[in-house]
């Protein structure tokens, strides 16, 4: 669909048609557009032709420092050895049989291609979706018909795909949506206190960096990133020690992308525990500790972080390549 419309694009531009692609997606920048403009925080920062650059340049002059600043070459493991989430014969009609445990402060990446089951496993890690098997939750074992406020009350956060469908209250302010999962968890009064509202805002404001005006204002006011940012602090705000980011940076821009990469690391030191859902090997590179692959609705392969390799995970992931079944 990609390639039909940059054909359609080339055909008009023949035609004498003018285009204004805006985006960030590198390889279709530099595929399709002839001359570049880069804006950052809504300031001017560059100009020219796209062949006098590369990749990492325009990258560079788009977040505003240095790759190498960004190296996680030599993320460390912060893993401990206190179980935090025991999966056990998790199966529903879309992923089968699948076993784990999930450490304190690890970093766990699932991945595999559209129809894997890698969607469905994250939805009904959080209740959102029907599941068989048990579910152990710091060795307390979830009820068979527990639903979203039980796993979000022992501890489970779901940084869902879909962001704008299924992660912000697109009608709500910054302040309650930032605030949101404290009400359902933690708020024990009858009356919600601006100061404490403001205060929580505030935590979150400064530890992530979040670039906002006025609070008040709707959420949707706000870049992708900052809305992330928001729903990550959200989840901060309730005390929750298990993590599930399901494509965490579907439609936000190279730059917030870095930040967030940070602040999944971050965590992980912090002691929380970590589930990163995504199709992107060098997002996976940058973050997991292991990872498991999944072909079909079941776990093809289990690599360590010194076995990741993009050709593995895509040989494993289409079924070319026959693993052992990594359930442990």
């Amino acid at each position: 669909e990609i390639e039909n419309l940059f054909n359609i694009m080339r055909q008009l531009s023949e035609e004498g048609v003018s285009f204004i692609f805006i985006s960030h997606k590198m390889p279709e920048l530099f595929e399709i557009c002839k001359t570049y403009f880069i804006m950052r925080d809504g300031n001017y920062v560059s100009e020219g032709n796209f062949s006098d650059v590369v990749e990492s340049q325009i990258t560079e002059m788009m977040i505003g420092h240095n790759l190498a600043e960004d190296s996680f070459d030599n993320k460390a493991n912060s893993s401990q050895e206190e179980i935090m989430l025991s999966v056990r014969n998790f199966s529903s009609e879309l992923f089968h049989d699948i076993n784990f445990d999930l450490r304190k402060g690890e970093i766990l990446a699932i991945t595999g291609l559209q129809g894997s089951g890698r969607e469905a496993i994250a939805d009904a890690l959080f209740g959102a979706e029907k599941y068989t098997g048990t579910i152990k939750i710091n060795q307390k074992e979830m009820k068979k018909n527990a639903k979203i406020i039980d796993f979000m009350k022992n501890g489970v956060a779901l940084v869902p795909r879909m962001r704008k469908e299924r992660g912000i209250f697109n009608d709500l302010s910054i302040y309650d949506n930032m605030s949101m999962a404290y009400f359902n968890t933690k708020l024990k009064k009858l009356l919600i206190s601006n100061k404490e509202e403001d205060a929580r805002f505030n935590r979150e404001k400064e530890a992530m960096k979040i670039k906002v005006g006025n609070p008040n204002n709707p959420i949707t006011s706000l870049s992708g990133g900052n809305q992330q940012k928001v729903i990550l602090g959200r989840w901060l705000e309730a005390d929750a020690g298990i993590m599930l980011f399901d494509n965490p940076t579907q439609g936000i821009d190279v730059g917030a992308k870095f930040e967030i990469y940070h602040l999944i690391l971050e965590l992980a030191r912090q002691g929380k525990s970590v589930i990163v859902f995504s199709a992107e090997f060098p997002e996976i590179y940058k973050v997991a500790d292991r990872c498991f692959v999944l072909y079909k609705g079941e776990i093809q392969a289990e690599l360590k972080r010194s076995e990741l390799n993009e050709k593995d995970v895509m040989l494993y992931s289409t079924g070319a390549k026959k693993g052992v079944n990594a359930n442990v």
